[in-house]
């Protein structure tokens, strides 16, 4: 069968959002899959009016082949009409390869059955399903997904090469991220130093020292020391609301961005992401964020040191497109026909 991976126009920024995506278009070119290049207007009246246009002239040729998809899509309207058709070019003897990125329903209206079943419907429509985890696996099994799916574990992590450094200095909290959704950082919890990173410094942190907004590319040029914070929300002693409860389900792309950094991480140990951190033995759980010190006070330059050699062989099978290679070779090997 031919292979081929759906790629977006999506602009640039120094926004996290996209790189994941991104990341998994850039390894499956790696790995011999074609692009099906879909670029849409500018102008978002015309986009609505083409898109099913670009489409289907974009899949007018492709039969006995696999499709990889990202989801969410495009655009909610875009989606309507997208699903019907990949239903309709399944007839074509196409296979359709989805991996999720995230489930908007489960991180926004996570006790809305009648939208949950909705989106659940949408995902269906896809030969082989490509998940976070274990967690959100057994949830998407639960809610009528019957397809086969594969957990991916983590998201790979493509960006320049970068000299590690040797400081073993395990007295520095890092933050990266959209500091507009960090409102945490307006309490102290911790002692140590804290140093933040990212867009929408509209927050006085009078705890945290701002370092600067990189790419998302760049960001692993600049941490280099200390520990990877995975925290949401404005709740130091827990992640609340429908984000706390999401983190349940997902693993995070910030999880990936410290371990390209080479950096320890600190997570929450109701979080389906600890689960990967520990097994893996690349960081600690903590229950509340003001139990950081003393965790951290616990752990030995020894176990530090060791944690920081298992992220460092970690940031090597991220940057090599390790997790997306695997999860697609599973696909290729077990359920397709030769």
């Amino acid at each position: 069968m031919k292979k081929y991976y759906l790629q977006y126009d999506y602009g640039i920024g120094n926004n996290a959002g996209p790189k994941a995506k991104k990341d998994i278009n850039r390894i499956l070119a790696t790995d011999n899959y074609q692009q099906i290049k879909v670029k849409f207007p500018k102008n978002k009246f015309y986009r609505l009016i083409q898109a099913p246009i670009i489409w289907k002239k974009s899949m007018v040729n492709i039969h006995d082949s696999i499709i990889v998809m990202q989801y969410p899509l495009y655009s909610d309207l875009y989606n309507k009409f997208l699903f019907k058709e990949i239903v309709k070019q399944k007839k074509n003897n196409n296979k359709f390869v989805v991996f999720i990125h995230d489930i908007e329903t489960l991180r926004n209206t996570p006790d809305d059955e009648e939208s949950i079943q909705k989106e659940i419907n949408r995902l269906k429509v896809f030969d082989y399903v490509i998940c976070h985890n274990d967690s959100m696996k057994l949830w998407l099994k639960s809610e009528g997904i019957n397809v086969p799916m594969y957990s991916l574990k983590i998201f790979d992590y493509l960006s320049n090469s970068k000299k590690y450094s040797n400081n073993l200095n395990s007295n520095i909290i890092n933050y990266a991220g959209n500091l507009n959704k960090a409102l945490f950082l307006k309490q102290k919890f911790s002692n140590k130093k804290i140093y933040v990173y990212g867009p929408n410094k509209a927050v006085n942190f009078n705890f945290a020292e701002y370092r600067g907004q990189y790419s998302p590319e760049e960001v692993p040029l600049h941490i280099n020391q200390g520990w990877g914070l995975v925290w949401d929300g404005d709740s130091i002693t827990s992640p609340k609301g429908s984000m706390g409860n999401y983190l349940r389900y997902i693993t995070p792309h910030k999880l990936s961005m410290y371990i390209r950094s080479g950096i320890p991480v600190i997570v929450w140990k109701q979080s389906a992401a600890y689960n990967f951190v520990k097994s893996n033995n690349i960081g600690i759980g903590i229950d509340l964020l003001t139990d950081v010190d003393n965790k951290l006070d616990d752990i030995s330059m020894v176990q530090y040191n060791e944690m920081k050699t298992n992220v460092l062989m970690l940031a090597k099978k991220l940057n090599e497109g390790y997790f997306t290679k695997k999860a697609i070779r599973e696909f290729e090997e077990h359920y397709i026909e030769e």
